[in-house]
């Protein structure tokens, strides 16, 4: 399924624009049909296509919090192993937009074949993107990425993981903290 941006966005993509985040679960949720729909864009004058993506990419895009990421792979997994038209995955676009640790902790929990897909527009993969990183998470990043997907797997089943998919890591102050992210 594909919807025009300009003559019928989704309502799931018009929440994700106006970061929206309890109204893209909502959406995501009751019509999930939405979440399976690439949303393009066309230049108005010469009708080449601008940018065409899931609402997946478009919520990464738009700095979406962990806990409306996972409800939207679990409307659509696949959505997680998709590349948009620039041929990045949702994990690439997480990266490269300075994602919070729990958002690539819940793509990496997702897809964490992930590690071996080099983005099309720059060749990288996931960690050699992290690496180049100039985000605050950058440490993160790397730790999370160089495990390796069979070590991540084995990681996310620690509750103390799971916890962080829902949560904002900066919630935790102090020494526990500390503790949380030293786990990974």
């Amino acid at each position: 399924m594909e919807a025009d941006r300009d003559a019928n966005p989704t309502n799931l993509y018009l929440a994700i624009e106006e970061k929206d985040w309890d109204g893209v679960k909502y959406q995501a949720e009751n019509f999930k049909n939405e979440a399976k729909t690439w949303i393009r864009r066309e230049c108005l004058q010469t009708k080449k296509l601008r940018w065409r993506l899931l609402p997946l990419h478009a919520a990464l895009l738009h700095g979406a919090p962990a806990d409306t990421v996972n409800a939207l792979i679990n409307c659509y997994s696949d959505a997680v192993k998709a590349k948009d038209d620039q041929g990045m995955l949702p994990i690439h676009i997480a990266i490269k937009k300075h994602a919070e640790p729990s958002v690539i902790n819940v793509l990496l929990s997702s897809f964490p074949d992930c590690l071996g897909v080099k983005c099309e527009t720059n060749g990288m993969t996931p960690f050699q993107m992290a690496k180049s990183s100039s985000s605050i998470h950058r440490k993160y990043y790397l730790r999370a990425l160089k495990k390796g997907s069979a070590t991540h797997s084995a990681i996310t089943k620690d509750p103390l993981s799971d916890l962080l998919c829902g949560i904002d890591y900066k919630s935790f102050i102090g020494r526990g903290r500390s503790l949380i992210l030293s786990r990974f």
